[in-house]
């Protein structure tokens, strides 16, 4: 980035921060499976069964995916690992060839589709939008990504048969997304594919309908909008009329769309509360705006509850194993500390599971 008479600033956003990973984080194999460990029995305790893992993770090991499925098998990783690797890898590789890379037999740590990032975010003005941003007048962001090139990958990919997820903020971003699943769909037909779209940040009213229409699943990560509220980092980005776009919850869910919430760690924490906190009251955690950030896209309790679990399982093609309690069904279930329903605002962000269990087994005990 540089500042406003155009010297470096020395901040490197999005995918420039890449370039130094492997000169500033390069742990030995024992750190690796430590942290890897820790990490999971920090999500068991929080009640977490489940984590979709995102390509591109930002990490220097050639491949982090087989350190997690090694440590899945000896029962030092108690969780479901679904993996979403790098779209761009079938443009060289085959179905085949990729299923068999990440094909980890024995256990549960599963390859489920791709994943690719189109934009950045609204607040350093790298979300691609439709229109100029109204703090910064002469740019409308840009792609991090040459959106040929994603378009490309998207409908080889629906061609296959593979879900594919991708990270859209900007409204323009959405748009063209949107319309990369619909040619995909256009040309190969629906082929069982539950695509998804992350963040959806910003979206225009003319294009809510259509994630339903397509069966795109939106993914939501309601602490980001908390982060934004606090210094009203969107509000200033977009101006108000686009800011009353934002992270459009309600009107998602209300046009049919199936919306899944979860936490986008390591950007913000694991902390599944959080999340359903920010989705319930999009209020700020000392309570200064009680009505609400853009009231009218809160969701209820049991919405946000049945997004982080059905919702998430749905578009993980993994709701005929988990995300409900039913006969037949693998028993993974979280027991909270109290009843979510009664509990006032403030004590959301306090509840903390007593336990957690996958497939039947216990894997944390408060």
């Amino acid at each position: 980035l540089k500042d406003a008479e155009g010297n470096l600033t020395g901040v490197f956003s999005n995918n420039a921060g890449v370039f130094f990973m492997d000169e500033v984080y390069d742990p030995a194999p024992e750190v690796v499976d430590a942290s890897f460990a820790k990490t999971a029995r920090r999500a068991n305790a929080l009640g977490i069964t489940t984590v979709g893992m995102v390509n591109p993770t930002f990490v220097s090991m050639e491949n982090p995916y087989a350190v997690l499925a090694g440590l899945n098998a000896k029962g030092d990783l108690p969780l479901r690992v679904f993996l979403y690797t790098d779209l761009f890898e079938n443009e060289s590789l085959t179905l085949e060839q990729i299923k068999e890379k990440y094909a980890f037999s024995g256990t549960q740590v599963e390859w489920h589709g791709f994943k690719q990032f189109l934009d950045g975010v609204c607040s350093d003005h790298t979300a691609w939008m439709l229109e100029p941003y109204s703090n910064a007048p002469d740019t409308c962001g840009e792609p991090a990504e040459d959106p040929e090139r994603i378009r490309a990958a998207i409908v080889r990919a629906q061609e296959w048969g593979v879900d594919t997820r991708v990270h859209t903020i900007g409204d323009r971003s959405v748009r063209f997304v949107l319309d990369c699943f619909e040619e995909g769909e256009r040309l190969h037909g629906k082929r069982g594919c539950r695509h998804s779209m992350e963040h959806n940040e910003t979206v225009q009213p003319e294009d809510l309908p259509r994630y339903a229409e397509l069966g795109i699943c939106p993914g939501m990560q309601p602490w980001h909008m908390l982060l934004d509220m606090a210094d009203l980092a969107k509000d200033d980005a977009v101006g108000p009329e686009r800011a009353a776009l934002s992270w459009p919850l309600h009107s998602l869910l209300a046009s049919g769309a199936v919306v899944h919430l979860g936490s986008d760690f390591p950007v913000v924490g694991l902390e599944p509360m959080e999340e359903v906190y920010g989705a319930v009251f999009r209020m700020l955690e000392d309570g200064s705006n009680p009505e609400g950030w853009f009231p009218q896209e809160r969701i209820t309790m049991a919405e946000a509850l049945r997004a982080y679990t059905y919702g998430s399982a749905y578009a993980m093609h993994a709701e005929d194993r988990i995300g409900t309690l039913a006969c037949g069904k693998q028993a993974d279930i979280c027991v909270l500390d109290r009843n979510l329903f009664d509990c006032e605002p403030a004590e959301v962000l306090e509840a903390t599971a007593s336990l957690t269990m996958i497939a039947g087994k216990v894997v944390y005990e408060a």
